[in-house]
Parts: C-alpha cells; structure tokens; sequence
C-alpha cells in the first residue's frame, strides 16, 4: 500500500503534524512519499491521499487550496483524508465547520473524513499582523499539539488502507 501526504504549513507546526503522521504510516507498513502542495506533479498511482493544511483566520493555506482545485477530479475518485491544523485549546473541536471554513474543499474531494488537530503558536515566528490578530481574536501562545491523537488518527487510516 502506498500513500502521498500533502502538507501545507506557514510556520512548521503543520509540517511537524506531517512529520508524525509521515512515521505513523511507515511504522504500520504503508509506503509514503511527502510533498508540499506546489511541489505535487501528479496524484495517480496511490492507494491514498492524506492532505493537511494549517489553517489561518478560518482558512486552508492558499497553496493547499490551489492544490485542491487543480486536484480534486482525481481526488474526487481515491481515497483521501483531511486534516486542519491551528486551533489552540485544551478541548477538541467537535463542530470543525465553526473552525475550518473547508466546506467547498470537503464537497470537492469528498474525503473519508477531516480531522481538526490542535495547534501550536510560537510568539517568535509571527509576524506583527499575525500578533495583532492573535490579540484580537485572544488566541493563547503554546503548543496544543496532542501526538496521540494524531497517532490514533494515523493508526486508523493505516488499517483502513490496508484493507
């Protein structure tokens, strides 16, 4: 079985999500080749698509967006999960539409499911936009991160590929 795994990240905690899942996959026997979303040449030929995406003022990065549409006919027809990164709280996510605004990405490519996973906000990688709309919307500094959940996660999608 083998899997392509998508990442679009800002500043790498998206990408350290991806790190996770990309050693999950492997551990549990699926062959997995990683890419950025401008870095993709094709899509054909995998058994699976995993595609995460940070997500800023309720948005997918714009490159894992543009990866989508120029994408989601083959996509439409493979197997593929999503996955949100960004919120920064203690709680999980249960309604993930209030969090992602990824309707048209879902109805698109029509995954088996999205995940939303906490994310991680380092003061010293923003920008002084980004800290301002930090303070407006009262988002915490930290890492939220939760490696098992993510693992659970990835454990799932090994054994349903391996079908």
């Amino acid at each position: 079985m083998n899997a392509l795994l998508v990442v679009a990240s800002r500043h790498g905690s998206t990408t350290e999500i991806g790190d996770i899942v990309d050693r999950e996959l492997a551990k549990n026997g699926v062959e997995v080749e990683r890419y950025t979303p401008d870095s993709v040449a094709s899509v054909s030929g995998y058994d699976a698509v995993i595609i995460g995406s940070g997500v800023y003022a309720s948005r997918w990065l714009k490159s894992a967006r543009s990866f989508i549409d120029k994408y989601h006919e083959q996509l439409v027809d493979m197997t593929v999960w999503l996955f949100s990164s960004g919120p920064t709280q203690d709680e999980p996510i249960e309604d993930t539409s209030k969090f992602a605004a990824i309707d048209d990405i879902i109805q698109k490519v029509q995954p088996s499911e999205h995940r939303v996973f906490a994310g991680n906000i380092d003061k010293s990688k923003l920008n002084l936009g980004e800290k301002a709309i930090i303070k407006m919307v009262k988002a915490p500094y930290g890492d939220f991160r939760d490696e098992t959940a993510i693992k659970e996660w990835t454990a799932d999608i090994s054994k349903q590929i391996s079908k």
